[in-house]
């Protein structure tokens, strides 16, 4: 069975079978859910090439976190979102914006943390927090060891079980 090919710095998701994810091949990203750990994983691959393109993946994204979160009803996530593969061309198109902005007001969307972002990177992450108006929900770490010191603090503050 072919399994995910590790680009990223996850090991949750490294020892995964494809079919496990949810996938975006043109720009090879990819996203799986945790539900037990209340967790989303949301792996971008290489930048978006047009306008086109960038407003198809949001898309795509938007509409596989609203199934994540209609198959596990009631399940409030923490959504990590790994752009380290991004660079600075990415420039998200208008209809891009929009989408990442319901997105990140889903009500399963509990918290979500970006890691691995340029500067240029994190100045539209920046943005995109301000313009989705979930203050505290949404903020930005540099590695994914920060990523996951954030996940245990949410998990702690929420009264979750481990293992659940």
């Amino acid at each position: 069975m072919k399994t995910y090919p590790h680009p990223f710095e996850c090991e949750e998701c490294s020892h995964r079978p494809d079919s496990d994810f949810r996938r975006f091949e043109s720009t090879d990203s990819w996203v799986i859910g945790f539900p037990k750990k209340k967790q989303i994983h949301i792996h971008f691959g290489s930048a978006t090439t047009s306008e086109k393109q960038s407003t198809e993946e949001t898309q795509w994204l938007y509409d596989t976190t609203v199934a994540i979160g209609e198959k596990n009803n009631g399940v409030n996530f923490f959504v990590y979102i790994d752009v380290s593969r991004s660079d600075d061309t990415e420039f998200p198109s208008d209809k891009s914006q929009e989408l990442y902005k319901k997105m990140l007001n889903l009500p399963q969307t509990d918290m979500a943390i970006f890691y691995g972002a340029t500067s240029a990177m994190r100045f539209f992450i920046h943005l995109l927090i301000r313009f989705a108006k979930k203050g505290d929900k949404v903020d930005i770490e540099t590695t994914k060891e920060k990523a996951d010191a954030r996940y245990e603090e949410w998990y702690k503050e929420n009264g979750l079980k481990k293992g659940l």
